[in-house]
């Protein structure tokens, strides 16, 4: 379902899309994109109307640099549809917040892998993560910048440390959509997310094949 742009917002029209794309996977992560442009086009051509989209640019995306300044603790908001919920009559996604649990600078375990408390059903698989602070932050130094907004793009929830019905804890892949389930997994509150400097391979992908 996509949103037709009024000037610079969202209408309240919606225009209904199904399309077949080819997807590029990364090399070592659960991660993957595909060009959506086409798509825009598309919808152009047959309605003579822009979609509505706000895209993130390299401003936003955390590198190594930006990730050293942070705290170990800072507040996050995930956009995403958790259990499959939406507001289908604004077409808007559903937003979340919690904290890094573990420092957005160190590798949790893995390379590219960091974790967040936050609460992470199915349906948030490939929901982006940020850093937001939109009244003013502190710094690792105790810095305070009072007044001052902070957008930062750390990563993509894609799993998650769950028990199973023996009280095992496991840590299972969150799907993109809510699917009966024969197991009873306990939620812990706890998301694994690729980090956004992993995005870096799609970049040089693009540079290298896109003309």
């Amino acid at each position: 379902m996509k949103t037709f742009k009024t000037g610079e917002n969202a209408s309240d029209e919606n225009y209904q899309v199904t399309y077949k794309t080819t997807w590029i996977f990364h090399s070592t992560k659960d991660l993957c994109f595909c060009f959506i442009n086409p798509v825009f086009q598309d919808v152009k051509n047959r309605t003579g109307k822009d979609v509505f989209y706000i895209a993130n640019d390299n401003s936003v995306v955390a590198t190594s640099q930006r990730l050293a300044e942070l705290s170990a603790l800072e507040e996050l908001v995930m956009v995403g549809y958790p259990i499959g919920l939406w507001d289908s009559k604004n077409n808007f996604p559903v937003f979340r917040k919690g904290y890094t649990a573990s420092h957005p600078a160190f590798d949790f375990n893995e390379k590219g892998i960091g974790l967040v408390d936050m609460a992470c059903f199915p349906g948030s698989s490939g929901s982006p993560i940020y850093i937001l602070n939109e009244n003013g932050y502190v710094d690792k130094n105790g810095n305070h910048y009072f007044g001052r907004s902070r957008i930062i793009l750390v990563g993509i929830l894609y799993a998650g440390p769950q028990y199973n019905a023996q009280g095992d804890l496991v840590v299972t892949t969150i799907p993109t959509q809510q699917k009966v389930q024969t197991s009873t997994p306990i939620m812990t509150n706890l998301g694994y997310y690729i980090k956004a400097t992993e995005l870096k391979e799609f970049e040089d992908y693009i540079s290298q094949n896109i003309k």
